[in-house]
């Protein structure tokens, strides 16, 4: 009886034993698996993100420039028509009312 008793415990360890190793397979394929998606889901993350930047930084530079221009048009029609008894140029005085000066940024950057 103790011999049946020993065969049935030992057929249901067998048993258990199986069933854990299938689980341990499916959790290792699953983690291989999902490894390498991952790692392109994070590299195809990181290009949005650099496109999105770059395009922002395209978008600021054009504003920028913009501004500039504006800054620029907006000094050239109020600029006073007088003779240019200092020796300026007419360039020099409309970069002087705009606030641009050689070698140094804008104001507004």
């Amino acid at each position: 009886m103790w011999i049946t008793i020993f065969f049935a415990l030992l057929a249901i360890l067998c048993v258990c034993s199986l069933l854990a190793s299938l689980a341990a397979v499916r959790i290792a394929r699953a983690t291989t698996v999902w490894r390498p998606a991952h790692l392109a889901s994070i590299e195809s993350k990181l290009r949005s993100i650099e496109s999105s930047q770059a395009d922002t930084a395209d978008g600021l530079l054009a504003l920028a420039n913009r501004v500039k221009m504006h800054r620029v048009r907006n000094a050239a029609n109020h600029i006073a028509d007088r003779p240019e008894d200092d020796g300026a140029s007419v360039k020099d005085r409309l970069r002087a009312k705009a606030g641009l000066i050689a070698g140094q940024p804008a104001r507004h950057q």
